[in-house]
């Protein structure tokens, strides 16, 4: 039988995600519910630029460790590099590269980390959301995607 090959950094990685979820939560900070299994997680096929377009003004139910948080999907952006010679390029000559911008309510909001995103009509995903702002009751959330 052949023993699987684990390194130390996968070890240290996975130590240093389980002790920063850890310490977040006693603080009193909403951790991801995937927190700690992130290394683990199978990469798919996520979403194309065009499939997140047609889920504008739709609800997505992201999943926390202490339960769904609502957020609506307000803008899907496409990303360019404007100060590269010859004009605007993409990050990635071979793929696409967007933004997603999600509003929520300010008294229900979470923490940046990589949460497990729902609505209907499109397979779950697990994205990196970060908060960007928050405006009269409003939370304001970025998520970038490079697919390649």
């Amino acid at each position: 039988m052949q023993e699987a090959a684990i390194s130390r950094r996968t070890v240290l990685g996975g130590a240093a995600v389980a002790c920063g979820a850890v310490a977040a939560a006693a603080l009193g900070f909403e951790v991801p519910a995937l927190a700690v299994g992130a290394a683990k997680h199978s990469p798919e096929r996520m979403p194309r630029q065009r499939e997140f377009e047609r889920h504008l003004g739709r609800k997505f139910a992201v999943h926390t460790a202490s339960g769904a948080r609502h957020v609506t999907l307000t803008s899907v952006e496409s990303l360019h590099m404007k100060h590269l010679p010859k004009g605007p390029r993409r990050l990635h000559p071979s793929g696409e590269q967007f933004a997603l911008t999600f509003k929520g309510p300010a008294s229900r909001a979470f923490a940046q980390g990589t949460y497990s995103m729902r609505t209907e009509g499109l397979r779950p995903v697990s994205l990196l959301i970060v908060p960007i702002g928050q405006h009269l009751g409003e939370r304001t959330y970025e998520c970038v995607i490079v697919n390649v």
